[in-house]
């Protein structure tokens, strides 16, 4: 994981493995409407990689707030280590 070797920062959250069990349907369809996300997962990629909104833990712009948390790739690992 090139990536993480470069997760020389500041965040005191550790990535790990964490075993999920996700149902993914085979055909989605498409809504118009916007939402508003929550913290934690907003979804997920094929791969199981889950997906945060933009915010810090406080609600935040994590760009601005957490910037010095991120790994080589742009990210951190959430408090839970995901």
């Amino acid at each position: 994981m090139p990536c993480m070797l470069l997760f020389q920062c500041g965040t005191p959250n550790v990535p790990r493995e964490i075993q999920r069990t996700l149902d993914i349907p085979a055909s989605h369809t498409l809504d118009d409407t916007s939402y508003c996300t929550s913290l934690g997962v907003i979804g997920y990629a094929l791969n199981g990689v889950p997906f945060y909104n933009a915010a810090d833990g406080d609600g935040f712009d994590a760009f601005f707030s957490e910037a010095h948390t991120f790994d080589g790739c742009g990210g951190h690992a959430s408090p839970d280590g995901s």
